[in-house]
Formats: structure tokens, sequence, C-alpha cells
């Protein structure tokens, strides 16, 4: 008959379990993913801030109110006769104010430039989002499962307490009182880490109910720790936090060329109607109509003008720094993200090809030895206490190899073409 060993055996199938795809928990993700999303005030805010500086744009293109004047000019203090004397007049006039230059489209075209880049923010928003959800769903799931965990190795050590106080109490010499107190001691230390965890994972899930409902929540379990396809490729250019700074720079040289649209002058026109009365005779008096045209001067141009055009290119050479930094800040942290996922993966696989199966051999071998009169109660403690610490330690792998690709998958966010 063929002989199976029931310790391997059932460390082999959770070592199974744990490289399987849960599709109900990936769904689940996905849902809290998309809910957090569609509910996200942020996004709302976004929106509305961007048809405002549209709506702002289309108004900074137009060209400023016309003003209105009206005026009663050359009346006789004497007898305030408006027909008295031939000079009075009644006035009314427009004045129109015209910017310098292109002033007026640039502005327009400043105001375009930035309620463009709501929508990057939007997506970095999203990949921010999807990223820290992801990270807070599978904390969630780790401390979700390391107390199934815990919770199955704990019945077996309540069994192995009740068969060693039963052993004691019979007065076998095989147990000794030391031998009940360790394993009471380690079902202490059980509880003490069933509670740790108590608290991380109400802690996840607190952290995952400001975005995500709570009826989805229900739904925090297992995680994927193995998903199937590799991040092998170069960090993108592309990433929306770089085409946000490049955005910054448009609209910094735009304030550039508004600066420098300031040294040209502006104008206004003014046009007046003077209306008159009759003289003292009876006859008509011919009304007056008066153009008048201001010329701003820009005497001095040193101390305003050029120091804005200055500022504004200095505003420009400081966001294509910001530019280089953040593009260089960005592809350092996704080499060491990738670095970090090579290691993994090799450490994955040596627990899961060499150390479970050693570890579960020792215990095996540890639990046949004391069986047989030939080993000590305290080995037998150790190999399981080791091969539960292995188990978890398979899971915590798996845990951190998930948030690695998250976070990577994050410095691959790219703008939709």
């Amino acid at each position: 008959m063929e002989y199976r060993n029931p310790l391997l055996l059932k460390c082999a199938a959770f070592v199974m379990a744990a490289l399987i795809m849960p599709k109900v928990a990936a769904a689940s993700l996905d849902a809290a993913i998309e809910a957090a999303i569609e509910n996200d005030p942020w996004l709302v805010r976004s929106l509305a801030l961007e048809r405002a500086l549209q709506t702002d744009a289309m108004a900074a293109g137009a060209l400023p109110d016309p003003s209105l004047s009206a005026s009663l000019a050359n009346v006789p203090t004497d007898t305030f006769d408006l027909s008295q004397e031939p000079m009075t007049q009644l006035i009314v006039g427009v004045s129109q104010r015209f910017p310098s230059g292109q002033a007026r489209q640039l502005r327009r075209r400043r105001l375009e430039q930035m309620s463009a880049s709501a929508p990057i923010d939007r997506l970095i928003r999203r990949a921010v989002l999807r990223r820290d959800i992801t990270l807070q769903w599978i904390d969630a799931g780790l401390a979700q499962e390391t107390i199934r965990l815990i919770d199955d190795e704990r019945i077996l050590f309540e069994q192995l307490e009740g068969v060693t106080r039963a052993s004691y109490g019979a007065g076998s010499g095989k147990t000794s009182q030391q031998n009940l107190v360790r394993v009471q001691l380690e079902l202490t230390r059980l509880d003490e880490r069933l509670l740790l965890l108590e608290d991380s994972l109400q802690q996840a899930i607190a952290a995952l109910s400001e975005w995500v409902p709570g009826s989805i929540l229900n739904g925090v379990g297992s995680f994927d720790p193995v998903p199937g396809q590799e991040r092998q490729v170069a960090f993108p250019v592309d990433h929306p936090e770089i085409q946000g700074i490049d955005q910054q720079i448009k609209v910094a040289e735009v304030e550039v060329r508004l600066a420098d649209a300031a040294r040209r002058p502006g104008w206004s026109l003014h046009t007046q109607y003077g209306l008159r009365d009759e003289d003292r005779l009876g006859r008509e008096l011919p009304d007056f109509v008066s153009v008048r045209i201001n010329l701003d001067l820009p005497l001095f141009p040193r101390n305003r003008q050029n120091k804005q055009v200055a500022a504004a290119a200095e505003r420009v050479a400081a966001s294509r720094s910001e530019r280089l930094l953040r593009l260089r800040e960005l592809d350092a942290r996704y080499t060491q993200l990738q670095r970090q996922l090579q290691r993994l993966n090799q450490q994955q696989s040596l627990y899961v090809d060499m150390v479970v199966p050693q570890v579960t051999a020792m215990a095996e071998a540890a639990l046949n030895a004391y069986t047989s009169d030939r080993g000590d109660f305290a080995e037998v403690m150790r190999a399981h206490i080791d091969l539960l610490n292995t188990r978890i330690e398979v899971m915590r792998i798996g845990a951190e190899r998930q948030k690695t690709i998250a976070k990577i998958d994050y410095h691959l966010t790219r703008s939709p073409s």
C-alpha cells in the first residue's frame, strides 16, 4: 500500500491554494476600485474646475466692456439757462479699452493650457486610487488569511494540549508538567498574534472605507500572490506626472509671452457727442463730435516689464528642472521596484521549492520521533511553530509581491492615445 504523509499533504495543499488565483477576490477588488473612482468627490471637483477654467478662457479672450459717460458742460451759473451760452452742451461719450499686443489671446491661451492639466490630474488621481486601494486590500487580505491559518493551527495545538494533559494526568512518565506548560504558552502566544492581526485587519478595512462602500468591503479576503504577467519594460517617459509638469511648462511659456506683451503699449478710444440747444435768437447751433485716443507709454521697462519677463522665464526654467528631477525620481523608483520584484520572485521560489518541504519534513520527523519515544516534546513544538511561521511567511512574500506589482503598475500608467 502506498504511504501518504498527512502533514506533507496538508502543506502541499496550502502551497497549491496560495498559488491559485482567487477570481472572486480579484472581482471584489475590481469592484472596490471602480466604486472608489465613481464616488470620488475629488474627480467631480476637478471636472468642475476644468469647466470653470474653460469658461474663464472664453471670457479672457473678449474685449473689456465699453464705458458710457454722460455730462452737462459749460452751464452758466448765473441763470443756468441752457440756451444762454453757445458752448453749453449735453455730452454723451463711449470709451473702449484695447489691451496691448496679443494680451487677450495669450490670456485665453494660458487658461486653456491650465484647463488642459485637469484631465491629466484626474488620470493621476485614478491611478493613485487604484494603487492605494490595492495595497490596502492586500493588507486586509493578508491579515484575514493569516488569522484563518492561525485559527486552523490553534485547533491542532488545542488537540495537542488535550493529549498532553490526559497523558500527564494519567501519570505517564513520557509527559512532564513542562510539556503541558509549553503547549499552553504557545496557545497564549497564538492568541496574542491573533489580537495583533485583528487590529491590522480593522485598520486596513478602516482605510478602505474612506473610498469603498461597506457592501464591497465584505468581499475582503484572500489575494492573488502570483499574477501571470511580469512587468519587464522600461519606465515610460510619458507618465501622467511628467505630462502634468509638461503642461505646467506650457503655461509658464505662455506667461513669458504675456509678460513680453506688456512691453507693447495698450490704447483706448474715446468718442463724444455734444448736443447743443438753440441760441437766444432761436438759431440752431451745430452739435460737437470729439474723438480721443489714449496710448500707454511703457517708458520704464527696466523696472517693470523686463523684470516680469525675466521672472516668467525663471519659472519656465524651474518647471523644466522639476520635470527632470521628477523623471529621475520615478525612473529610480521604478528600477528599485523591478529589482525588488525579482528578489521576491526568487524568495518565493526558494520557499515553495525548498523551505516549505524541508520544514514540513522536519515537523513530521520530530512528531514521528516523539511518538516512537526517540524524540523530545520541545522539538515537536519548535518544529510545528517553525512550520506555522513558514506558512505565514509564504503568504507575506506573496502579499509583498502583489504590492510591488501594484506600485509598478502605477509607474506604468499612461495617458490614453
